[in-house]
Protein backbone atom coordinates (compact mmCIF):
# COMPACT_ATOMS: atom_id res chain seq x y z
CA UNK A 1 0.00 0.00 0.00
CA UNK A 2 1.21 3.47 -0.84
CA UNK A 3 1.75 6.49 1.46
CA UNK A 4 2.54 10.02 0.25
CA UNK A 5 4.03 12.46 2.77
CA UNK A 6 3.08 16.04 1.90
CA UNK A 7 4.93 17.69 4.77
CA UNK A 8 6.53 16.99 8.16
CA UNK A 9 7.11 19.32 11.06
CA UNK A 10 9.03 18.56 14.28
CA UNK A 11 6.96 19.89 17.20
CA UNK A 12 9.21 18.63 20.02
CA UNK A 13 12.79 17.40 20.04
CA UNK A 14 13.75 16.23 23.53
CA UNK A 15 13.71 12.86 25.31
CA UNK A 16 10.74 12.17 23.02
CA UNK A 17 10.29 13.59 19.55
CA UNK A 18 6.88 14.56 18.26
CA UNK A 19 6.28 15.02 14.55
CA UNK A 20 3.23 16.42 12.84
CA UNK A 21 2.76 14.85 9.42
CA UNK A 22 0.34 15.68 6.63
CA UNK A 23 -0.12 12.61 4.43
CA UNK A 24 -2.32 10.73 2.05
CA UNK A 25 -2.55 6.92 1.95
CA UNK A 26 -3.91 4.34 -0.43
CA UNK A 27 -7.47 3.25 0.30
CA UNK A 28 -8.67 -0.37 0.39
CA UNK A 29 -11.38 0.50 -2.17
CA UNK A 30 -8.80 2.11 -4.46
CA UNK A 31 -7.52 5.65 -4.90
CA UNK A 32 -5.93 7.85 -2.27
CA UNK A 33 -7.29 9.39 0.93
CA UNK A 34 -7.65 13.16 1.27
CA UNK A 35 -4.77 14.90 3.05
CA UNK A 36 -4.87 14.01 6.77
CA UNK A 37 -2.81 15.25 9.70
CA UNK A 38 -1.27 12.78 12.15
CA UNK A 39 1.03 13.14 15.16
CA UNK A 40 3.75 10.60 15.92
CA UNK A 41 5.67 10.27 19.19
CA UNK A 42 9.10 8.85 18.46
CA UNK A 43 10.91 7.54 21.51
CA UNK A 44 12.90 4.65 20.15
CA UNK A 45 12.26 0.96 20.66
CA UNK A 46 12.35 -1.06 23.88
CA UNK A 47 13.84 -4.38 24.96
CA UNK A 48 11.87 -6.14 27.71
CA UNK A 49 12.69 -9.35 29.56
CA UNK A 50 10.48 -11.70 31.53
CA UNK A 51 12.73 -13.41 34.08
CA UNK A 52 11.39 -16.88 34.83
CA UNK A 53 12.50 -19.35 37.51
CA UNK A 54 11.11 -22.75 36.37
CA UNK A 55 11.96 -24.47 39.70
CA UNK A 56 9.00 -22.81 41.44
CA UNK A 57 7.23 -21.29 38.39
CA UNK A 58 7.96 -17.75 39.54
CA UNK A 59 8.70 -14.50 37.71
CA UNK A 60 10.72 -11.45 38.72
CA UNK A 61 8.92 -8.12 38.52
CA UNK A 62 10.25 -4.65 39.26
CA UNK A 63 8.24 -1.73 40.57
CA UNK A 64 9.10 1.89 39.96
CA UNK A 65 7.42 5.28 39.67
CA UNK A 66 6.00 6.22 36.25
CA UNK A 67 4.76 9.80 36.04
CA UNK A 68 2.44 9.32 33.01
CA UNK A 69 0.60 6.51 34.84
CA UNK A 70 0.41 8.60 38.01
CA UNK A 71 -0.98 11.59 36.10
CA UNK A 72 -3.57 9.32 34.47
CA UNK A 73 -5.11 7.63 37.51
CA UNK A 74 -2.98 8.47 40.53
CA UNK A 75 -1.21 5.10 40.72
CA UNK A 76 2.28 5.66 39.37
CA UNK A 77 4.13 2.76 41.03
CA UNK A 78 3.81 0.00 38.45
CA UNK A 79 4.89 -3.65 38.54
CA UNK A 80 6.67 -4.41 35.27
CA UNK A 81 9.10 -6.81 33.69
CA UNK A 82 12.69 -5.65 33.26
CA UNK A 83 12.96 -3.24 30.31
CA UNK A 84 14.97 -0.46 28.76
CA UNK A 85 15.23 1.79 25.73
CA UNK A 86 16.99 0.55 22.61
CA UNK A 87 19.11 3.30 21.08
CA UNK A 88 19.13 3.91 17.34
CA UNK A 89 22.26 1.79 16.75
CA UNK A 90 21.76 -0.67 19.64
CA UNK A 91 21.04 -4.37 19.34
CA UNK A 92 17.84 -5.23 21.30
CA UNK A 93 19.34 -8.52 22.59
CA UNK A 94 22.35 -6.66 24.01
CA UNK A 95 20.08 -4.08 25.66
CA UNK A 96 18.02 -6.93 27.17
CA UNK A 97 21.17 -8.42 28.74
CA UNK A 98 22.24 -5.02 30.14
CA UNK A 99 18.79 -4.39 31.63
CA UNK A 100 18.86 -7.79 33.37
CA UNK A 101 22.16 -6.80 34.97
CA UNK A 102 21.05 -3.26 35.89
CA UNK A 103 17.50 -3.90 37.11
CA UNK A 104 17.54 -7.52 38.27
CA UNK A 105 21.15 -8.40 39.03
CA UNK A 106 20.56 -12.11 38.41
CA UNK A 107 22.52 -14.57 36.30
CA UNK A 108 20.53 -16.13 33.48
CA UNK A 109 20.95 -19.63 32.09
CA UNK A 110 19.18 -18.97 28.82
CA UNK A 111 17.59 -16.02 27.03
CA UNK A 112 15.53 -16.07 23.87
CA UNK A 113 13.53 -13.65 21.78
CA UNK A 114 9.77 -14.30 21.93
CA UNK A 115 8.17 -11.64 19.74
CA UNK A 116 8.16 -7.96 18.82
CA UNK A 117 5.13 -5.69 18.85
CA UNK A 118 4.14 -2.03 18.63
CA UNK A 119 3.21 -0.51 21.99
CA UNK A 120 0.63 2.05 20.81
CA UNK A 121 0.71 2.29 17.00
CA UNK A 122 -2.03 4.89 16.81
CA UNK A 123 0.31 7.57 18.12
CA UNK A 124 3.76 6.15 18.90
CA UNK A 125 6.45 4.47 16.76
CA UNK A 126 7.88 2.44 19.70
CA UNK A 127 8.32 -1.29 19.08
CA UNK A 128 8.95 -3.63 22.02
CA UNK A 129 11.28 -6.62 21.58
CA UNK A 130 10.23 -9.19 24.20
CA UNK A 131 12.59 -11.82 25.62
CA UNK A 132 12.27 -14.72 28.06
CA UNK A 133 15.22 -15.35 30.38
CA UNK A 134 15.50 -18.47 32.53
CA UNK A 135 17.34 -18.33 35.86
CA UNK A 136 17.80 -20.37 39.03
CA UNK A 137 18.57 -17.33 41.21
CA UNK A 138 16.60 -17.14 44.47
CA UNK A 139 17.38 -13.66 45.79
CA UNK A 140 15.63 -10.45 44.82
CA UNK A 141 18.18 -7.72 44.20
CA UNK A 142 18.23 -4.53 46.21
CA UNK A 143 19.87 -1.55 44.55
CA UNK A 144 20.22 1.92 46.03
CA UNK A 145 18.94 4.70 43.71
CA UNK A 146 21.57 5.48 41.11
CA UNK A 147 23.49 2.23 41.57
CA UNK A 148 23.31 1.49 37.86
CA UNK A 149 24.67 4.87 36.76
CA UNK A 150 21.38 6.77 36.56
CA UNK A 151 18.56 7.38 38.97
CA UNK A 152 16.16 4.46 39.14
CA UNK A 153 14.42 3.71 42.40
CA UNK A 154 13.42 0.07 41.92
CA UNK A 155 11.85 -2.63 44.02
CA UNK A 156 12.38 -6.14 42.62
CA UNK A 157 10.45 -9.18 43.81
CA UNK A 158 9.78 -12.77 42.79
CA UNK A 159 6.11 -13.72 42.37
CA UNK A 160 4.56 -17.11 41.67
CA UNK A 161 3.26 -16.96 38.10
CA UNK A 162 -0.27 -17.68 39.37
CA UNK A 163 -0.06 -14.63 41.67
CA UNK A 164 1.24 -12.42 38.83
CA UNK A 165 -1.65 -13.55 36.61
CA UNK A 166 -4.13 -12.71 39.40
CA UNK A 167 -2.49 -9.28 39.67
CA UNK A 168 -3.47 -8.65 36.04
CA UNK A 169 -7.08 -9.56 36.81
CA UNK A 170 -7.28 -7.33 39.91
CA UNK A 171 -5.60 -4.33 38.22
CA UNK A 172 -2.31 -4.48 40.15
CA UNK A 173 -0.43 -5.03 36.88
CA UNK A 174 -1.46 -2.56 34.17
CA UNK A 175 1.66 -2.42 31.99
CA UNK A 176 0.97 -3.83 28.50
CA UNK A 177 4.35 -5.47 27.86
CA UNK A 178 4.17 -7.17 31.26
CA UNK A 179 0.65 -8.44 30.63
CA UNK A 180 1.67 -9.79 27.21
CA UNK A 181 4.76 -11.51 28.67
CA UNK A 182 2.95 -13.09 31.62
CA UNK A 183 0.05 -14.32 29.51
CA UNK A 184 2.51 -15.71 26.93
CA UNK A 185 4.30 -17.68 29.67
CA UNK A 186 1.04 -18.92 31.21
CA UNK A 187 -0.25 -20.10 27.82
CA UNK A 188 2.99 -21.88 26.94
CA UNK A 189 3.37 -23.57 30.33
CA UNK A 190 -0.26 -24.74 30.15
CA UNK A 191 0.23 -26.07 26.63
CA UNK A 192 3.44 -27.90 27.65
CA UNK A 193 1.59 -29.66 30.51
CA UNK A 194 -1.55 -30.65 28.62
Amino acid sequence: MKVEIERKKRLLDGFFRIEEVVLRHELFRGGMSPAITRLCVERGDAAAVLLHRPLDKSVLLVRQFRYPAWSGDGNGWLWEIVAGTVGKNDDPATVAQLEIKEEAGVRVLDIRHLLSFFMSPGGCSEKCHLYLAVTEEQESPSFPPGANGHFEDLEARWFPLTKAISMIANGSIMDAKTIIALQWLQAHLSRDHS
